[in-house]
């Protein structure tokens, strides 16, 4: 994950390390998240499965937007 975000963001590891301890963890945002997409299937899984959840969030903001 630092490795990730240095590359990412251009930034010193020091800087990285202050990111992500500013970040809640792991396991918070997991418990808090209303839609988790796993990606271990492939990229046209991956893209089938957000396919589904923006079309259900596109529905939802129809019905709430009446």
């Amino acid at each position: 994950q630092i490795s990730r975000v240095m590359k990412r963001d251009g930034i010193t590891r020091e800087s990285a390390e202050a990111i992500l301890r500013n970040q809640i963890d792991r396991r918070t945002r997991l418990a808090l998240a209303d839609d988790i997409i796993v990606n271990s299937a492939g990229v046209s899984e991956l893209e089938q499965r957000v396919r589904r959840l923006h079309s259900a969030y596109l529905l939802m903001a129809r019905h709430t937007s009446r």
